[in-house]
């Protein structure tokens, strides 16, 4: 699947006013976990339709096809998750912290494509380890093995 650990795409943030929410420090986190979690649905639903129907005839020929959908919404969920701004972990870590946290999560939005570096570099430390082992919980056999 993936051999080197990376894999780039881009993605539109979707624009919200924090102002909008009742009350804005937990309802930011809401927002920023409703992309990760929807991945992770996808994934589980998927993934679960592999596990259990995938040896079927009639999906057999689609059970890869699944399971590759299955890893990359695991990828993307993860990656969404890490705490650098502008992904979606950071303002889920936003919602937890004190109102303090917010001077840093500014001095960090700041620093623009270098954070997406910082990113990038955790990416690669976390991802290769943890997503297998949610694929394999997932869909109940290694993704190397597909």
């Amino acid at each position: 699947m993936f051999t080197s650990g990376i894999f780039i795409g881009y993605a539109k943030p979707v624009p919200f006013n924090p102002l909008n929410l009742k009350k804005p420090m937990r309802d930011t986190a809401l927002v920023g976990i409703a992309g990760p979690s929807s991945n992770l649905l996808i994934a589980a639903i998927l993934g679960f339709i592999v596990r259990f129907f995938g040896n079927y005839v009639f999906l057999s020929e689609i059970a890869p096809f699944l399971s590759f959908v299955v890893v990359i919404n695991i990828y993307l969920a993860l990656f969404n998750l890490i705490p650098v701004p502008p992904l979606d972990g950071s303002k889920v870590l936003l919602g937890f912290f004190p109102k303090q946290f917010g001077k840093i999560y500014a001095y960090m939005e700041g620093l623009g494509f270098f954070s997406i570096f910082i990113a990038l570099f955790l990416a690669m430390l976390i991802l290769p380890n943890l997503a297998p082992l949610i694929f394999k919980l997932i869909v109940g056999k290694s993704f190397f093995l597909l």
